[in-house]
């Protein structure tokens, strides 16, 4: 019988259903469980160091455990945050949201070192950039001091500065050239579809559907650096989806109008079938839809009215 938790073994990532060590530190931490009522064992237990040590590895090397293991471990209510962990993604996310403040006010994120208004905020943006570059160097991307892929997203995405250089030139950092090409990305979408509205399902360039949708939420939140919010809306990027829909349809109102003034102009002038006017798969779904909509009592008002204005439009099937 397995006796005295004191004994557990560290693991040895990585680890397998099989091999003993598991069941043994699993049998230890079910003791655990049972004396205390918990599994989350402090990552320095002094009771208990090895258990600890144990516990510690789960959570930096979850990635490598296998899914049976983690299952194991959730049964038994295992937290894969430890309590000193979400601690300090709270200050994190507290001093975050002061630095927001800060750009708002002021239209950058360059906090002085000593600022006098708020002297935590200017050492702990000195901080981030030293964890920031610490984050790029590949040895060091698990370590507990660098910053989080989204906590680069998000610092990035208000403008954050992390090399300082005389005469205000810095270098560009890659979300800023990620942003940069997105952008670019986002012009060639709206010269070939005559909008901005890249839909969630945009199969062809996903990453640039998920970007526009990212901006929108960034501006939602007051997070989107000033400058990016006016090259946006330079385009003609819509902040809000009701705005959205609605352009949207007027856009194939537009569409399925010059086919019908088509249609007329073509029976007048009795030309031959080669130049008989063509509406797309897409705007035939768009005004059998409208017809169902008027069926049901759905359809605007003001929306039906502008297509009682087209001639030769009919909402009966035809």
């Amino acid at each position: 019988m397995y006796r005295g938790i004191q004994f557990a073994i560290i693991i040895i990532i990585p680890l397998t259903v099989d091999n003993p060590t598991w069941d043994d530190n699993l049998a230890a931490l079910c003791e655990y469980r049972d004396r205390h009522g918990t599994v989350n064992i402090p990552d320095r237990s002094s009771h208990y160091p090895q258990l600890g040590r144990f516990v510690y590895n789960l959570r930096r090397q979850k990635s490598l455990l296998t899914q049976i293991q983690k299952q194991q471990l959730d049964e038994l209510g295992f937290l894969w945050e430890s309590s000193l962990d979400a601690k300090r993604q709270q200050q994190w996310e507290d001093m975050f949201d002061r630095l927001v403040a800060f750009q708002q006010e002021h239209g950058h994120c360059v906090v002085p070192q000593q600022y006098e208004k708020d002297p935590p905020l200017g050492i702990w943006v000195m901080n981030q950039r030293s964890r920031w570059k610490l984050s790029e160097l590949e040895t060091s991307s698990s370590s507990q001091a660098a910053l989080t892929e989204d906590q680069r997203e998000r610092l990035a995405a208000i403008g954050f500065v992390v090399r300082l250089r005389p005469g205000g030139a810095r270098k560009q950092t890659k979300f800023e050239q990620r942003w940069n090409l997105r952008f670019q990305e986002l012009l060639a979408y709206q010269e070939e579809h005559g909008d901005c509205n890249v839909p969630l399902t945009f199969v062809k360039n996903k990453k640039l559907a998920n970007w526009v949708h990212t901006q929108r939420q960034y501006h939602k939140k007051g997070q989107l650096r000033w400058d990016r919010y006016q090259a946006l809306c330079d385009i003609g990027f819509t902040w809000d989806f009701a705005e959205i829909h609605d352009e949207s349809w007027h856009r194939r109102y537009k569409q399925v109008k010059t086919y019908y003034e088509q249609l007329q102009q073509y029976k007048l002038q009795q030309s031959d079938t080669s130049k008989l006017p063509t509406l797309s798969d897409r705007a035939k779904v768009w005004k059998d839809n409208q017809r169902r909509a008027h069926a049901s009592g759905y359809l605007d008002p003001d929306r039906k009215a502008l297509l009682d204005e087209i001639e030769g439009f009919e909402w009966r099937q035809e």
